[in-house]
């Protein structure tokens, strides 16, 4: 499990990584004509993904996430997707899978996460 709040820790490289990657999709969504991906009506596989990745840094760490001002479009992007019929289902009933490792421990790891984020 990374500790992503000490910046000594060679694995926290990911906690630049991941928010340098989505601020790249966020500005390549930017470009779009349309709330998706190449310019679609609708959103296609690409849409989905990049979907799943920002909901699951937004649930695992704050620092996951790019800048306010790098993810706009994610954020358009999310709300779109949640308008569609079978994602609206999934939120409103609570049915989305929350686990990310499979860890018995990762409740306890997810829990300091969240200290850590409103400590900073």
């Amino acid at each position: 499990m990374i500790d992503f709040v000490d910046e000594t820790n060679p694995m926290n490289s990911l906690a630049k990584k991941i928010p340098r990657d989505l601020k790249s999709l966020n500005d390549l969504l930017k470009k779009s004509s349309t709330s998706f991906y190449y310019d679609q009506p609708e959103p296609t596989i690409a849409d989905y993904f990049v979907f799943e990745a920002y909901a699951a840094a937004q649930d695992y760490c704050v620092k996951l996430l790019p800048a306010k001002d790098d993810r706009q479009a994610l954020e358009n992007l999310e709300q779109k997707m949640k308008e569609r019929p079978g994602l609206a289902n999934y939120f409103n009933q609570g049915l989305l899978y929350k686990r990310f490792s499979g860890s018995p421990k990762e409740a306890e790891y997810i829990s300091k996460l969240a200290e850590t984020q409103t400590a900073s």
